[in-house]
């Protein structure tokens, strides 16, 4: 029983199993789910609910096995009011600063035009989006994978795995409409049990586009990267989450400022409209990670987190 137990804390192990379990679990729920959702607001595709499901499972089954994991999440969040603040807004400017030089170089190059319509509360759901998203995915991705991975190998290693995974799941999306249907794809707005397994096809299938898509994967990367230098310089996941969430809201918010021109270099631009090679996954907008990084070495040392009193005062106590 030991022994069992300690082959489920390798990374190697553990990583797989729960990834395994929340994927089947999202095909099983998606169909209901998706039931649920059209019966309480608006109606979503199937394939848009799977991905949510995927994510929320993942978290589940993350409490579910943590007494197996060698990751110290909670320790990663729980520090001073006044550093998350500072953390939190610090990262928010270097995101945006840093996805808006890039913008401005499309823009400055022809590849972008600018179309304002937007309203001072796309501001604030952009926010709110991008710091929802970026919460759940640095706690699974920054917080538990990357911990649990420096566990059983060396920092290096383990960055570069966390970030390829990271870059990998982001696959398992939904392929634009006009790729399902020329694909033949079921609308799958008949509910049937089934739905979820016969959705995952077209979910993976955007793996069959690697060939198209490998500056998506390359620069997904990039920043999974840097978000874990941010997380190891700043000694918890506010940073990063921070960074992420910048991100984020530039992206949701620049549709409302901005159109994409077409006939520009698909490899350096990207293409308008289209999920791969879109500007944010060409080839000069992830040159955002080198401003990152630049910006992280200039002022990360000045974000270091302050442990909270609490933690300290527990500490003392049992010395």
């Amino acid at each position: 029983m030991v022994r069992g137990a300690k082959v489920l804390q390798r990374s190697y192990v553990l990583l797989p199993l729960v990834f395994g379990l929340a994927f089947l679990s999202a095909c099983i729920a998606s169909p209901f789910v998706k039931i649920l959702n059209d019966d309480l607001s608006k109606v979503r595709p199937l394939s848009r609910l799977f991905t949510r499901c995927l994510a929320a499972f993942a978290l589940l089954y993350f409490l579910l096995f943590r007494r197996y994991m060698r990751s110290k999440v909670v320790a990663s969040l729980n520090i001073h009011v006044s550093s998350v603040l500072k953390q939190l807004i610090a990262g928010l400017l270097i995101g945006i600063v840093a996805l808006g030089l890039v913008i401005a170089i499309f823009y400055a190059a022809g590849a972008k035009r600018l179309d304002v319509t937007f309203t001072p509360q796309q501001i604030w759901t952009a926010l709110l989006i991008g710091l929802g998203v970026a919460f759940v995915e640095e706690i699974v991705f920054r917080g538990v994978v990357l911990q649990n991975l420096q566990a059983d190998m060396e920092a290096f290693f383990a960055v570069v795995f966390a970030s390829a995974l990271y870059a990998a799941m982001h696959f398992v999306d939904p392929l634009p409409n006009d790729v399902l249907k020329a694909s033949e794809a079921p609308s799958f707005s008949t509910f049937h049990i089934l739905n979820g397994f016969r959705l995952v096809p077209y979910q993976l299938s955007n793996f069959s586009r690697f060939g198209e898509a490998w500056p998506f994967f390359v620069g997904l990367s990039l920043f999974g990267v840097v978000l874990a230098v941010a997380y190891i310089k700043a000694g918890s996941l506010y940073l990063p989450i921070g960074i992420h969430a910048g991100l984020i809201a530039v992206i949701k918010f620049d549709g409302a400022l901005f159109d994409d021109v077409a006939g520009r270099s698909k490899l350096l631009f990207g293409v308008p409209r289209d999920w791969f090679m879109s500007y944010t996954d060409s080839l000069i907008c992830w040159l955002m990670a080198v401003v990152l990084i630049v910006l992280l070495i200039a002022f990360g040392g000045k974000l270091r987190a302050h442990a909270a009193q609490g933690a300290r005062a527990n500490a003392r106590g049992k010395s």
